[in-house]
């Protein structure tokens, strides 16, 4: 069941099934930027979620036996021994203009510092708690928030490096909180900017009509949100306004 709010759950969902590919049997990541990019990892797994028990949901599934092993399986419970490696894009296969490519976490290297990505400290703080580590969890998530909030969006190193918000990172500390069933601090900032992201896309006209009902992907200082509205984002928007 979904909370009664300003984000407009439905037209999420028209969103991403507008992004199917029957030919394909999955999404592609987003209508302008990457029209012809099909990622399984994370944009169709997390896709799939969102629309299990529909015939898209059901064949997306079946065509995720490649997928491999992505940190984002931690907001559904699974445990991973290098959750703060980096990720590797690999292309799968070809078929014309279209690319079909799966992110996978990496098994050995040097560790990302969780004081450094936000987004990696709430993959880390999810994958304790899935580990049974919740009192470690929950501090880690303590920290992951007072350093990386200032008070408009998760200020980390690729904040510092572009000048933008990255608005998936908003919906992780979303998903970290209830899954800890604590209480997210930054809740309401960080909805408002989820809806302000979507508001934006459901209104635009013409040439980027196509973004409506998906989330744009940043947002910067002055909260306007740009980029192109894509499949990953929308998907872990609306796990935010969802009941677990």
């Amino acid at each position: 069941m979904f909370v009664t709010m300003s984000f407009d759950v439905s037209a999420a969902i028209s969103f991403l099934k507008r992004q199917y590919d029957p030919a394909l049997g999955l999404l592609r990541a987003s209508p302008n930027t990457e029209p012809n990019a099909y990622y399984l990892n994370n944009d169709n797994y997390l896709a799939s979620k969102i629309l299990a028990g529909t015939d898209i949901g059901t064949t997306i599934t079946k065509n995720l036996a490649k997928s491999g092993i992505a940190k984002i399986s931690t907001i559904d419970g699974a445990v991973l021994p290098n959750v703060l490696l980096g990720n590797q894009t690999i292309t799968l296969q070809s078929i014309g203009e279209k690319t079909i490519m799966t992110e996978i976490t990496q098994t050995s290297g040097n560790a990302l510092t969780i004081d450094k990505y936000a987004d990696v400290a709430f993959y880390n703080v999810l994958n304790l708690f899935n580990n049974g580590s919740v009192a470690s969890a929950r501090s880690a998530f303590a920290v992951a928030e007072s350093t990386f909030w200032d008070r408009c969006g998760f200020n980390d190193i690729i904040f510092k490096t572009t000048g933008l918000y990255n608005l998936y990172k908003n919906c992780l500390y979303l998903i970290a909180a209830d899954r800890l069933g604590v209480q997210a601090t930054w809740r309401t900032a960080c909805e408002a900017r989820i809806v302000a992201a979507q508001t934006f896309a459901l209104n635009r006209l013409g040439q980027l009509q196509n973004q409506r009902g998906g989330c744009l992907t940043e947002y910067d200082v002055n909260y306007t949100p740009t980029g192109d509205a894509n499949v990953e984002t929308t998907s872990l928007a609306i796990r935010c306004f969802m009941h677990h």
